[in-house]
């Protein structure tokens, strides 16, 4: 079951989308649980990372679709995004919100199931996600994109490809919740994703240009495992 929102104050857009959507299902023997939103605002009202795919019209009254986006991606950098728009120059910002892609209306079915074939694909290559708890607001993270978590000044910071998300917490909870291969914790305040580690310099590791300590305890295990993901050197 995929579960889909549909952020678009079209109401014929919106069902047509729809139909669409269900039409793909019965032809792909695949399962969808649709949800509409008829505005920015109340989409991101309790977002809880619930959906795999979020499909976002642009032009909307109130808070148009790409500052939504922007909301969006401050609270989930993993889920799919694919823009609804009637003028391809503004999907071009798409980039910046790290959208997959999108489709122009008036919605053709060809079109759609082309981007939604693309859009499943992702969701299966990054079924590997953490869902983290900042305060109160919970955040969902593609475990790839993750460069490191690290204690810093009495709270945790995880870095990713778009952001640095301050929580609280203690490393022995996060390895609780990430997959149980790729990612290596070199000391009492570091955890890194073995994918991302440029380099070893002697007793330390680079990510994304950081030096971080290596364990004297933990150095053996750690160079096995960094070689055995065959990672840069």
């Amino acid at each position: 079951m995929y579960r889909i929102a549909i952020v678009e104050d079209e109401e014929q857009d919106y069902l047509r989308a729809k139909e669409y959507l269900n039409r793909y299902g019965q032809e792909r023997n695949v399962n969808f649980e649709i949800r509409r939103y008829d505005s920015a605002e109340v989409f991101l009202t309790n977002y809880q990372s619930q959906h795999d795919i979020i499909f976002m019209d642009i032009r909307m009254g109130g808070m148009d679709g790409m500052r939504a986006a922007r909301k969006l991606r401050e609270m989930d950098q993993a889920v799919i995004l694919i823009f609804l728009t009637s003028l391809a120059q503004y999907a071009v910002q798409g980039y910046e919100v790290d959208a997959l892609d999108y489709i122009l209306k008036p919605l053709a079915y060809p079109s759609l199931e082309l981007k939604l074939t693309k859009a499943l694909s992702r969701c299966r290559k990054d079924e590997e996600e953490m869902l983290l708890t900042v305060g109160t607001d919970h955040i969902r993270v593609a475990a790839d994109s993750l460069l490191y978590v690290e204690v810093f000044e009495h709270h945790l910071q995880f870095k990713t490809d778009q952001d640095i998300i301050k929580g609280y917490g203690t490393l022995k909870d996060v390895e609780k919740i990430l997959p149980q291969t790729g990612f290596f914790r070199l000391n009492n305040q570091t955890i890194v994703n073995l994918r991302r580690v440029q380099r070893v310099n002697g007793s330390t590791a680079v990510v994304d240009g950081r030096e971080f300590d290596i364990s004297r305890m933990r150095k053996k295990e750690f160079l096995s495992e960094f070689h055995r993901y065959g990672i840069n050197g």
